[in-house]
């Protein structure tokens, strides 16, 4: 009988719990701003983040080689592709877009060395969700293109952790700019450039800039025979990748990324794009793909997981109720130590990212829910339908 109970109560305060956590994510958006700041920054902890910041980044893809643009104009860009066609590379990514406001003598020029390289060449380009490219940009319709959005918010203050693999427009569908590029090459009949039924798919990144050969582009033009063999057979990116110095101070095109975590309070960009696309693109030629857990089963298995935690929770405040403030915090850090160990776990060594912030959240919440409990049982026992364990059978 007791045992029924235990499990029984054990059940009624995880519900109270995950009510809470609902609560707090969804009835929280009030004029209340610290209640908002708390519900959002738990919202947007990744904690797959301090993998990418700490372990992964030490790879490198020898396979990619990066050209930075730096400040070329439009007839130096052609020279540089002329240039890096002759190696050739495998493919040629070019992650650029040409305005058409700006009229230059050497754009008809430009158009014409892109034309004659473009079995080579894949163009990136800004498309909307029903496949319009922006009218701001150059559209050559001889080429192939790939859509080069990054998953962030407007403000691209959201750190860059998903990317979207195909726009699904009509009449054809637009890949993202790394996928078009991987569909592009050779390859046997196993290799996926992305996988169906999945919207978008989180990077697995190799690393930052360290993680890629980059090119000086103003390099390449003065040096072609010493720099050019470097290309050969490669997958080469042309992009922006900072000023005339790759590590110049410049911030435009560049994002915030899970390997650039950090807890500072101004933190930077710390990431490129055109780097972010190189990782994307290293991710597809590995086949590197990272599953994640359904919600319904994180919601699952995190309620089952917190019912055990609860049962605990209720046998330390039974057996040492005078003690149970402090066994409680102790439990709960165990607790913390455990779930952040075995998720780390399990995404390093299996790229398996289950969301474990609900899960956390509610350890957090078990003390001060159970408390609650014990206080309504104990205030209000007469009008409980149940018998309780935390009220003795001569007082219920």
């Amino acid at each position: 009988m007791r045992k029924k109970l235990l499990w029984f109560e054990s059940f009624l305060i995880t519900l109270l719990i995950f009510l809470t956590l609902w609560l707090l994510y969804l009835l929280v958006n009030v004029s209340f701003k610290p209640l908002n700041y708390i519900a959002k920054t738990i919202e947007s902890i990744n904690l797959n983040d301090l993998y990418f910041s700490s372990v992964a980044n030490h790879k490198a893809d020898t396979s990619i080689v990066i050209i930075n643009i730096e400040n070329l104009d439009r007839l130096e860009l052609s020279d540089l592709i002329n240039h890096i066609a002759t190696a050739p590379p495998a493919v040629l990514g070019i992650d650029i877009f040409f305005s058409e406001a700006l009229h230059t003598p050497y754009d008809s020029l430009l158009q014409e060395t892109l034309l004659r390289h473009r079995d080579l060449v894949v163009l990136s380009l800004p498309f909307d969700q029903e496949g319009k490219p922006d009218p701001r940009y150059w559209h050559l319709p001889e080429f192939r293109y790939g859509h080069a959005g990054l998953l962030t918010n407007a403000a691209g203050t959201q750190t860059v952790r998903d990317y979207q693999p195909v726009i699904p427009a009509t009449p054809e569908p637009i890949h993202s700019f790394a996928v078009e590029m991987a569909a592009s090459l050779p390859a046997d009949g196993t290799f996926k450039p992305f996988r169906k039924n999945h919207p978008t798919e989180m990077i697995n990144y190799t690393g930052d800039e360290q993680a890629f050969r980059i090119l000086p582009g103003s390099s390449v033009l003065n040096e072609p025979e010493a720099l050019l063999p470097l290309v050969k057979g490669k997958i080469v990116l042309l992009g922006f990748c900072g000023g005339l110095m790759q590590n110049s101070e410049d911030q435009s095109d560049r994002y915030f990324t899970p390997v650039g975590f950090g807890m500072e309070v101004n933190r930077r960009p710390d990431m490129y794009g055109i780097v972010v696309h190189a990782n994307i693109l290293s991710m597809i030629m590995q086949q590197a793909w990272i599953s994640r857990v359904p919600d319904w089963l994180v919601y699952l298995v995190s309620f089952i997981l917190m019912m055990l935690f609860v049962c605990l929770m209720i046998h330390l405040s039974l057996r040492w109720p005078l003690a149970f403030d402090i066994t409680s915090l102790a439990a709960q850090l165990v607790a913390f130590v455990v779930v952040l160990w075995a998720s780390f776990m399990l995404f390093s060594n299996f790229a398996v990212a289950f969301t474990v912030k609900y899960l956390l959240t509610c350890v957090v919440l078990t003390g001060g829910v159970l408390n609650l409990y014990i206080f309504v049982m104990n205030r209000w026992k007469k009008f409980i339908p149940y018998r309780s364990l935390f009220v003795k059978p001569d007082e219920s």
